[in-house]
């Protein structure tokens, strides 16, 4: 999840089937994973210009709630001390 979480953030995923390969899985694995994240609360979709998966901020930046589960976070930023939810969502998805 953290390799799809980076080159999502990076916007360097390419189309489904060049991440598949980035990521040494099937299509239908990796767009499983991602259907996972997404139910985990993941802001994820597939920008079709650009030809790459990114987060939509403004559904960050919305009323709508990014709720993704403390111990998710927890796992992506490597296990660091608990901290505030909103800290740990601006820093997933700003910080570069």
């Amino acid at each position: 999840m953290s390799k799809i979480h980076f080159l999502i953030k990076k916007k360097r995923t390419g189309n489904p089937v060049e991440f598949a390969k980035k990521m040494d899985l099937s299509r239908s694995a990796l767009l499983k994973d991602l259907s996972e994240m997404k139910e985990l609360g993941f802001p994820i979709e597939y920008d079709k210009c650009r030809r790459t998966y990114r987060y939509n901020i403004d559904k960050i930046n919305s009323d709508e709630d990014v709720e993704v589960p403390f111990e998710v976070l927890k796992k992506i930023l490597g296990g660091k001390d608990r901290q505030e939810t909103q800290d740990l969502i601006q820093r997933i998805f700003y910080e570069v």
